[in-house]
């Protein structure tokens, strides 16, 4: 509800509400493939000037481009969408209707226009609601007078013209939490888990703050939106952590008792203050008993804070494992919450076949 959010949160919500706007085509996207050829958020290239929150190519080469708008509380009426908004400018500055027109022409030129828009959860006033036929605004309904302060801005009636035959006003949408529960809704749990729900939420804001990612150019394909909402993807994530070049353990000695405790099949815990190193020693040592033919598994919590895999999420942590665990022992199974059952299941295993461990 709009009187639970900041008021100095304004900002940070609004990026969030692009995102899942963005999440919102992705999805239309994922539910009919060819739709476009690629999709961009938060677009950083220069061809275009102002609608660049959400780019698409669709697949007969023309562009969808989006500006998203979000109003911490669109049942005031001062946060309405009216002419005001649209029109008002700081001095020296260009107000959106002029922002939005520069794109809009240049691609009605190129003849590469298929949609341009805005997304806003704001609510017209009943004026502008009244000039409105759909998503555009009627021409001979929007008063003389707003049509000249326009013509002011944009320079001609016929830039005016092409303006209110083009470009879209998608209003009254969701607000925030509708908005993310209406989507969670529509892929969870027919095409993923809250699992991947997460991990294309974390990813789509990863790729709106990054140059190039998840491609170049930030362009995202739909096999990027596949493998974010693929069930089965935490099942190979990375476990790399690179051990430099010449480490050597805190101690020789050190070592040497850690390998005695896992020869005898003791538990025990490495603890340390962060940047102590155990994540170092604990690859160097997984290194040395795979080198030792010693089945062994493991799972990181935080390898970087780019990473887009939920990996303090128990199904992530243990499908991993079990991923690892398949490798030594195939077809040991795939049910999360019976990793310690396939764990017991290997040690019996481990001790048939290798009995010095």
């Amino acid at each position: 509800m709009a009187h639970d959010i900041k008021h100095t949160q304004l900002t940070r919500l609004g990026y969030n509400y692009q995102d899942l706007v963005c999440l919102e085509i992705l999805i239309d996207w994922f539910h009919n493939p060819d739709f476009y050829q690629w999709v961009r958020v938060e677009s950083d290239s220069p061809e275009f000037y102002s609608l660049d929150d959400v780019v698409a190519l669709t697949t007969d080469n023309k562009y969808e481009l989006l500006q998203v708008k979000f109003t911490i509380d669109a049942s005031r009426e001062d946060l309405s969408l009216d002419f005001d908004w649209l029109l008002g400018k700081k001095k020296n500055g260009t107000s959106l209707i002029q922002k939005w027109s520069k794109d809009v022409e240049s691609h009605i030129k190129q003849n590469d226009l298929s949609l341009a828009a805005l997304k806003t959860n704001r609510i017209p006033d009943e004026s502008f609601k009244s000039y409105l036929n759909g998503y555009l605004l009627n021409k001979n309904l929007v008063p003389e007078e707003i049509l000249i302060l326009i013509d002011e801005q944009l320079g001609a009636r016929q830039v005016t013209l092409r303006f209110l035959e083009h470009f879209e006003f998608h209003h009254s949408l969701p607000c925030i939490d509708r908005l993310e529960n209406k989507l969670h809704d529509s892929v969870v749990p027919d095409h993923t888990n809250d699992e991947g729900w997460y991990r294309f939420q974390k990813s789509v804001k990863h790729w709106a703050t990054r140059k190039n990612q998840p491609n170049e150019k930030g362009n995202i394909y739909i096999d990027n939106v596949r493998e974010m909402l693929d069930v089965k993807s935490s099942r190979s994530i990375s476990q790399y952590f690179e051990v430099p070049k010449g480490y050597i353990p805190p101690s020789e000695q050190f070592h040497n008792e850690i390998v005695t405790k896992i020869s005898n099949i003791e538990n025990f815990v490495i603890s340390g203050a962060p940047g102590m190193g155990k994540s170092t020693y604990l690859s160097f040592l997984n290194d040395h008993l795979l080198k030792q033919k010693f089945p062994t598994i493991r799972h990181h919590y935080s390898l970087s804070s780019q990473d887009t895999i939920d990996r303090i999420s128990f199904p992530v942590a243990a499908n991993s494992l079990i991923s690892q665990l398949d490798t030594f022992f195939p077809n040991i199974g795939d049910k999360p919450e019976e990793l310690g059952s396939y764990i017991k299941l290997a040690s019996v295993v481990v001790n048939k076949i290798w009995p010095q461990f």
